[in-house]
């Protein structure tokens, strides 16, 4: 009885001394795990804040470029806007100068009819 109480414990002394030798080798690969995640982690953290400080940069941009692309329009209605007022001053302008042309007809009509009685001798007197 003696020796088997004796092998049984011998038995579990090898077990506890195997398994007691397996885990600083688990622990060394995990701890390598471990570090090499944190690599990754850091590295990755990096690359986000690149990207992030990217994404700020873009809205920035695409901001600027829709104020530039507000004024480009505001100042291309101005310009249709001046452009309608100034065809529509010219109209009128044109429509007036053929208006005074035509009563300027009808006045230069007897205004020569008068020069020519001015002309003639026997009017002046």
């Amino acid at each position: 009885m003696k020796n088997m109480m004796s092998l049984g414990f011998a038995v579990t002394a090898l077990v506890v001394s195997g398994v007691c030798l397996h885990q600083p080798r688990q622990l060394q690969t995990h701890t390598a795990e471990i570090a090499d995640l944190q690599h990754q982690v850091q590295t990755q953290a990096g690359q986000l804040a690149t990207l992030k400080a990217s994404q700020e940069r873009l809205k920035k941009q695409r901001l600027d470029l829709a104020d530039k692309l507000n004024a480009a329009s505001s100042a291309l209605e101005s310009a249709q806007q001046r452009a309608t007022i100034a065809s529509s001053n010219a109209a009128a302008a044109t429509a007036s100068a053929e208006k005074t042309a035509d009563n300027g007809k009808g006045l230069g009509g007897f205004g020569s009819a008068i020069a020519k009685m001015f002309d003639n001798p026997g009017m002046k007197r």
